[in-house]
């Protein structure tokens, strides 16, 4: 089966001029009142922030104020990664020679932010709020799998583990083994729950790591050269039980738990027609919320309403859309992109919607308001930087 790309999701920033001096998060904003965290592709997105990776240094996004800074606030910084000065001090950029920033977000007053590098470990650094007093705090002996988003509740950090087997001659890994794991943030105790697959045999969906009450919910598909088989699992924490929710003979890709609700696509072999279900986590059973011809992506559901992204091919090219359904109505919105328009959507927050936009004419980020991202209408955004 061939698995289309919908939408560019390669998180390359802006090629910014390096200001002096930068900026820090709101002290009143969520680094105090711990709201939730949306995890990305190099993007880490709360309601009033948004942390984004770029050329090796950490970019602060303000939503409430749509501007976007360095992560500095040392006067006269240089803003040197340590390959360029081993003795660098900027809060930006990634304290060791060869690791860069995954992650970064605010929790009880802390900075923390996800640094990886060599294989077989990642780091989890400490500091103020505006980035100083930045310190080491926990090291693991895996690697953190960026091919799925991690999730951040209750002061515990989700994510899917990676375990690479060496050679004996080399840093080559041979293997690359997932697991299921998480690190409290209160006193950085590690758990690994259980393995999942390898990397040769196993897809793990990107957003489909989600957690309800105490339960880690996952989808991964094994694919062969004529079938797939697609399952979502979850993991008892309280009960140590590792349980089967979903289980079927076509692609499936979880995309959202919204209130116990998961949502998630069932698509053909051959990607040409595409169901999006909602599965209850608390009563079980699926509800088919509406079909698309195509492959269906990108599916979030706030309120009664769906945004999704889909795409069609005409025998000569792929045709790339976007719509939203709405659940009480069945009323569905839908827009065709041109062929050089690319559209994603990386967060939603109270302050605007997160999107980057590309055409022949612009490659840029900005926030798009509520009625404009229900109407579709992607250019009307607040575009504030460019790549």
């Amino acid at each position: 089966m061939k698995i289309k790309a919908l939408i560019v999701m390669t998180m390359t920033a802006a090629a910014l001029l390096l200001p002096s001096c930068g900026k820090q998060p709101d002290k009143t904003s969520d680094a105090n009142v711990n709201k939730p965290v949306e995890f990305g592709a190099n993007i880490t997105v709360s309601d009033s922030y948004a942390f984004r990776e770029n050329d090796g240094r950490l970019y602060l996004w303000d939503l409430k104020t749509n501007s976007y800074e360095i992560f500095c606030t040392q006067p006269d910084c240089k803003h040197q990664t340590a390959a360029e000065n081993a003795d660098t001090k900027c809060s930006a950029v990634a304290p060791k020679e060869g690791y860069f920033y995954n992650y970064a977000f605010l929790y009880n007053d802390t900075l923390y932010s996800i640094c990886t590098g060599e294989l077989n470990e990642f780091l989890i650094y400490t500091a103020d709020t505006d980035g100083m007093n930045r310190k080491l705090a926990f090291t693991a002996e895996l690697s953190l799998c960026t091919m799925v988003n991690p999730v951040l509740d209750g002061g515990r950090l989700f994510f899917v583990g990676s375990e690479f087997e060496m050679n004996d001659t080399d840093s080559v890994g041979l293997r690359e083994n997932y697991s299921l794991c998480s690190v409290d943030l209160s006193d950085f105790s590690f758990e690994k729950y259980m393995d999942i697959g390898t990397a040769n045999e196993t897809v793990i969906g990107k957003k489909s790591l989600l957690l309800y009450k105490n339960k880690i919910y996952f989808q991964h598909s094994e694919y062969s050269e004529n079938s797939v088989h697609s399952a979502v699992e979850c993991y008892d924490i309280d009960g140590s039980e590792r349980m089967t929710v979903l289980e079927m003979e076509d692609s499936v890709n979880v995309w959202q738990c919204n209130g116990g609700k998961m949502l998630y696509v069932v698509s053909d072999d051959d990607d040409s027609h595409s169901q999006v279900c909602s599965y209850d986590l608390d009563g079980g059973g699926t509800e088919v919320l509406f079909k698309r011809d195509g492959y269906v992506s990108d599916v979030c559901m706030i309120g009664n309403r769906v945004f999704y992204m889909y795409s069609t091919a005409d025998g000569k090219s792929e045709i790339r859309s976007a719509g939203v359904f709405d659940t009480s109505d069945g009323k569905d919105l839908t827009t065709e992109f041109d062929g050089d328009v690319y559209v994603s959507v990386l967060g939603h927050t109270s302050n605007g919607h997160l999107i980057h936009y590309q055409d022949s004419e612009r490659d840029s980020f900005g926030l798009l308001s509520d009625e404009d991202f229900w109407s579709l209408k992607f250019e009307n955004a607040d575009f504030k930087f460019e790549q």
